[in-house]
């Protein structure tokens, strides 16, 4: 996916379990990230942001002991949580897999909703939890909307979080209730808010005046907005992708009533279209294509 939340490295030579398993999580609102060789997760470990490592023992490359090993070293991110799934249900399995660092291990087969709850509570206890569930200010640059709207889910927090670019997503015990962007309000203002990839927010925690009543599971709502975005971005890739630098090709152009900057993004003329991203997505691209935008 093109934009997600926390973001999963998942490690199994059997492709029917890392298949099943990760479909499941994708649509828990998880990022992921598949192999089926120990040594090709380290790498993908050292050249990516990973929040959560999920690894068998019995794989290809480094089994599963040297690639906890092998992350556990790791200078700068030593402290991601390490999920062991196995098919072997040895309790002397089980304490090496711990004692080497693992947060927890779970035995094939594997119950995906009791998963998905096990990861949540490792998850919760990270690092990288903390510092985001406690944030009162941060940049999307570190933290992009996506990620902090899921941490607010799994601590089930209740909170306002305030872009300084103005609008704000509205959360109640985990629950996401609303949205607002410009005119826009609900998931279209979401849609919108994901799009942020930069720029400072401020979160309000436990405001009482936030009612929770028509909430919807964060996940759910975010699988919608990363399959938005998704179809957006592929659409947009024929102009050079969404953070393309684009400019009219005649000074004073307007589009949809907008007049254009002098260049401009994707990204940012999405943000400031008022109408919904699929029609803002094919206003642009009919415009370069009709060799109005130039890059």
């Amino acid at each position: 996916m093109t934009s997600g939340g926390y973001h999963l490295l998942l490690v199994d030579n059997d492709f029917g379990q890392l298949n099943a398993v990760a479909e499941y999580l994708r649509l828990a609102g998880f990022r992921i990230t598949t192999t089926t060789d120990g040594l090709a997760a380290v790498r993908l470990f050292e050249e990516m942001p990973i929040d959560l490592v999920l690894v068998d023992i019995r794989i290809a490359g480094y089994d599963g002991f040297q690639t906890i090993s092998a992350i556990r070293s790791h200078s700068k991110n030593s402290e991601v949580p390490i999920i062991v799934i196995s098919s072997f249900d040895r309790p002397n399995l089980k304490i090496k897999a711990l004692e080497m660092g693992a947060d927890d291990y779970v035995v094939k087969p594997v119950n995906l909703a009791e998963l998905r709850a096990r990861i949540n509570a490792v998850l919760r206890r990270s690092e990288r939890f903390r510092k985001i569930a406690g944030a009162l200010a941060g940049d999307f640059a570190e933290i992009p909307p996506s990620v902090l709207i899921q941490t607010m889910a799994l601590g089930e927090r209740t909170a306002e979080i305030r872009p300084e670019v103005g609008g704000a997503i509205l959360m109640v015990r985990g629950l996401f209730c609303d949205a607002r962007w410009r005119s826009l309000a609900g998931e279209p203002a979401l849609q919108r808010l994901c799009l942020l990839n930069s720029g400072r927010f401020k979160t309000l925690f436990d405001q009482p005046k936030l009612n929770g009543k028509n909430g919807k599971p964060a996940a759910a709502v975010l699988l919608n907005i990363f399959a938005s975005l998704d179809e957006v971005f592929g659409v947009i890739s024929v102009v050079g992708g969404v953070d393309a630098i684009l400019r009219p090709k005649h000074p004073g152009f307007a589009l949809n009533g907008l007049t254009l900057p002098i260049e401009f993004t994707p990204r940012q003329w999405l943000l400031d279209f008022p109408g919904s991203l699929s029609d803002g997505t094919e206003l642009l691209v009919a415009a370069w294509r009709s060799g109005q935008l130039i890059c």
